[in-house]
């Protein structure tokens, strides 16, 4: 499938794909993130997510709502295939401060940029890091405030 692009860019508050670097990764993560809100209502109201990428795309773009990890993911991992990066899929724990996480629940990307791999995750909602976080073990990061590592 290829996604409209100028649909999503215009939905994160773009006018155009960002410049293929660290800094242009940065901007997409934090746009979407910003626009593109965590909502997992649906399952609630008996709804069962279709996670085919046109209906994705369907729901956060075309309809301006939300979803969750896999959706969010989903969608962004396309968009950064289709403007250059060569993200690769990650399935993750959830801690939240606790020793060890449940069973890998949750999907992320790693995308290689300027010879470093970087965490990308516009699926976790409030407590996600705001931007690429980059892998390297034991040394924390701060993004917009927060410590992240």
């Amino acid at each position: 499938m290829n996604l409209d692009l100028t649909s999503y860019f215009r939905r994160i508050g773009l006018h155009h794909a960002p410049a293929q670097n660290l800094a242009g990764l940065q901007q997409l993560q934090q746009s979407h993130m910003r626009a593109v809100p965590f909502e997992n209502i649906d399952p609630y109201l008996g709804v069962v997510p279709d996670l085919n990428l046109e209906a994705i795309a369907d729901k956060i773009v075309a309809s301006s709502r939300g979803g969750y990890c896999y959706e969010l993911n989903s969608l962004f991992g396309e968009v950064l295939r289709q403007i250059g990066y060569r993200p690769r899929a990650i399935p993750g724990r959830v801690r939240l401060g606790q020793p060890s996480g449940g069973p890998r629940l949750h999907l992320a990307w790693i995308v290689t940029v300027e010879s470093d791999d970087w965490l990308v995750d516009v699926g976790f909602g409030g407590p996600g890091a705001p931007g690429p976080v980059r892998l390297v073990e034991r040394i924390p990061q701060e993004i917009e405030g927060s410590r992240f590592r």
